[in-house]
């Protein structure tokens, strides 16, 4: 998911036991958590995962800018953009993501909601 957000770079760690859920950071080093919407909850845990544990992922992922003091944004991707549309307006970021066609080749195609 993270590769279908501008700007964001995936990250190898995981919140343990919610490994669906992805880490990601922006130039700035602001943490990002990726999830399905059908995996909200789990988002949820993950971001205070991340909140609780910033020294240890920043120590993980030292290679990059890690900006311990921010809070991490939460994206929530989804193939029914009706199914989430009260959810605008909010802190999250929202995006479609669907399997699309063209030409007889298949692949993910993802825009952002709000």
């Amino acid at each position: 998911m993270a590769a279908a957000v501008e700007g964001l770079l995936a990250l190898a760690v995981r919140c343990p036991e919610h490994d669906h859920i992805e880490l990601a950071l922006d130039a700035s080093g602001g943490l990002h958590v990726l999830a399905d919407a059908r995996d909200m909850r789990d988002a949820a845990i993950v971001v205070g995962w991340a909140r609780r544990h910033r020294d240890l992922i920043a120590m993980a992922c030292s290679a990059a800018t890690f900006d311990v003091d921010r809070d991490p944004l939460q994206h929530l991707f989804t193939d029914d953009a009706v199914a989430v549309a009260d959810l605008q307006g909010g802190d999250l970021k929202l995006h479609l993501r669907t399997m699309v066609e063209v030409e007889g080749h298949s692949g993910w195609y993802t825009t952002p909601l709000n």
